[in-house]
């Protein structure tokens, strides 16, 4: 398997997205440290993200020869054994790099919630790859996996999530449902439109409980954002309109960063929206 083909199956254009979803587990939790911890997250993280991406062609192969059949399997490009093998690896590495974040040398391993949490997340991925197909309660196991990112993320710097982080993965719980709703239409070609409300709910919660200064454009441009995509979705641009969701997560995360305070990351979140699309030009997003 040459590279392209590993950067194609693995999505990496929407990784971005991943590490703005730790840095705002991390700072929500109230509890962060800037140490070498961080590091071995978002690299924990990525990997995992990676791992499910594979695992995920690898488990829907047989489908997609049917409907997508330009994806790398598909069209023959690398075997799904390999695939298979790829995704449990990388998912093997990324339990590594997480468990090397909760490891010190006076004490050893510590967080034991971070681990349960972590090891929740690979089943999660796991069973999301391997029964999503045709299964109604598909987006929101896909929503699950996203939101056990946050939690995991914040779980590194303490032994309990705060009330702010568990709304944050909320947030991001819905947005994916979302996301995930809409993108099975694509297969469908149909428009309903429906799943938006699962977008602009984390809008209306912190644009009626938290309007505050400073917050505002973040707040106008996440609404700016789902409607450029409904736009394209209706016009039958799927691949556009998902994808630009999906960069958009960065978006929704400098949103919770900047309720949280954090108008730094926030600013940082907020620009890994473009560096996604970027990205997605030159790797495609789904």
């Amino acid at each position: 398997m040459n590279v392209k083909v590993a950067l194609h199956l693995g999505r990496v254009s929407n990784l971005p997205t991943i590490w703005t979803n730790c840095l705002v587990g991390a700072l929500l939790s109230n509890n962060f440290i800037f140490d070498y911890r961080i590091f071995f997250l978002l690299l924990s993280m990525s990997l995992l993200y990676v791992s499910g991406m594979f695992l995920n062609d690898a488990f829907d192969y047989l489908v997609d020869i049917k409907e997508y059949p330009h994806r790398p399997i598909p069209s023959g490009q690398v075997p799904h054994t390999t695939v298979f093998a790829w995704g449990i690896l990388l998912m093997l590495f990324g339990l590594l790099c997480f468990f090397l974040s909760l490891f010190t040398e006076e004490t050893g391993l510590r967080g034991l919630n971070g681990v349960i949490s972590t090891l929740a997340l690979c089943m999660l991925i796991v069973f999301y790859d391997w029964k999503h197909k045709e299964n109604p309660f598909g987006p929101f196991l896909m929503g699950a996996c996203r939101g056990g990112v946050y939690l995991t993320a914040g779980l590194v710097y303490v032994s309990a999530p705060s009330n702010e982080l568990i709304l944050a993965a909320l947030m991001g719980f819905l947005w994916i449902v979302g996301i995930t709703f809409l993108a099975k239409q694509e297969t469908q070609r149909r428009t309903q439109l429906w799943p938006v409300l699962f977008l602009i709910a984390p809008s209306l919660v912190y644009g009626i409980t938290k309007i505050l200064v400073g917050t505002g454009l973040m707040l106008f441009l996440l609404l700016i954002v789902i409607g450029y995509a409904v736009f394209y979705f209706k016009k039958g641009g799927y691949g556009v309109a998902i994808s630009t969701l999906i960069a958009a997560i960065s978006l929704l995360d400098g949103l919770l960063l900047a309720f949280g305070g954090f108008e730094w990351a926030a600013l940082l979140a907020l620009c890994m929206t473009p560096f996604t699309l970027v990205l997605q030009r030159l790797i495609p997003a789904t």
